[in-house]
């Protein structure tokens, strides 16, 4: 591995990843050019994410079960904001009718409606 392929996998800031050791930079190698590179060709835009179901990456979603659904609203929202999707609203809409009993989303809901206003004008 070169010294700027080293400090790409250093800006992760992985502590306790010794990249010095060579067995550990061999399979950092393999699954940047494997794993990595395969999820980023298939993953890697914001129509992906539009037009895919829950169920299809519920596996990458990092977060509690109970949060699922909420969570892949966001960021099918969150996608549909970037991408200046014209159905922006309807996965606001969404996002927003998806409630947990027990937890409040009152901080991230200002925040999206607020992001969400600025494309509606």
């Amino acid at each position: 591995m070169s010294e700027s392929e080293l400090d790409v996998c250093r800006s992760f800031n992985l502590p306790g990843l010794p990249l010095e050791n060579g067995a550990v930079k061999k399979i950092v190698v393999e699954l940047l050019q494997t794993k990595v590179q395969a999820w980023l060709l298939s993953w890697s835009s914001y129509e992906k994410y539009i037009n895919v179901e829950c169920h299809q990456i519920s596996s990458q979603l990092n977060v509690s079960p109970l949060a699922k659904e909420k969570y892949f609203a966001l960021i099918q929202w969150f996608c549909s904001y970037k991408s200046r999707h014209l159905d922006i609203q309807k996965y606001l809409e969404k996002y927003l009718q998806i409630t947990i009993d027990g937890l409040e989303f009152k901080k991230v809901d200002t925040y999206v409606l607020a992001k969400s206003d600025v494309c509606n004008k």
